[in-house]
């Protein structure tokens, strides 16, 4: 069984979540050779939304990995659920290097947005490091395609430097970009006022009665 290095872990509610970035770190150091996926179903209205993506990893030793991933509005918030390819891609790479590391712990990113939350409405110390922009992660020796390392946000893709990442994970339970965290937190606010619109509607009409 691989080892996840502890930076690379994140503690929900006094359980240990390894996250995609420890876990394809693991893999590189394992000598990952190929890492793709392919979209097996695009999210549309007639299946709910829900996007199923395949990833396959090959190791130099030529083990060889297949497993899929889903993401919709059954299991990602609404922000999320509108990049459902790019999610449900994560999520399968994440499954199936965690097969072949032999890793039984679910994914912090396989976890329903509202499950990654802890009592404060933040997730509960995350624990997350990056590989310097400026020094990106050596690929595996011979490696066929370009693996992309360290997080990216779940939006946009853009790769998130080490400070980013805490910030949005210990924020928002997802890795964001600073400009989708800015989106997230004006979404956040906009909610807030909304329901606190509401109820200062249902007070006013259950004193006039």
């Amino acid at each position: 069984m691989a080892t996840i290095d502890p930076q690379w872990i994140v503690n929900l509610k006094g359980k240990e979540y390894p996250t995609w970035p420890g876990v394809l770190d693991a893999a590189t150091k394992a000598c990952l050779r190929v890492l793709k996926t392919t979209l097996i179903q695009n999210p549309e209205g007639a299946n709910g939304n829900l996007a199923i993506v395949m990833a396959t990893a090959i190791f130099e030793d030529g083990r060889e990995f297949t497993d899929v991933g889903d993401a919709g509005p059954g299991n990602c918030s609404p922000q999320i659920a509108s990049a459902a390819v790019r999610m449900a891609s994560t999520r399968a790479k994440g499954r199936v290097l965690r097969d072949a590391l032999n890793i039984g712990q679910t994914l912090f990113e396989e976890r329903p947005d509202d499950e990654k939350m802890g009592a404060n409405g933040r997730a509960d110390g995350p624990k997350m490091v990056s590989y310097p922009a400026s020094q990106p992660a050596p690929a595996a020796a011979g490696a066929d395609l370009a693996v992309r390392h360290g997080p990216v946000c779940e939006i946009c893709s853009a790769p998130l430097p080490a400070n980013v990442y805490r910030l949005a994970m210990t924020e928002f339970g997802s890795g964001l970009c600073i400009e989708h965290g800015k989106e997230r937190r004006k979404q956040q606010r906009e909610q807030l006022y909304k329901e606190q619109e509401e109820r200062l509607a249902a007070e006013r009409e259950a004193a006039a009665a």
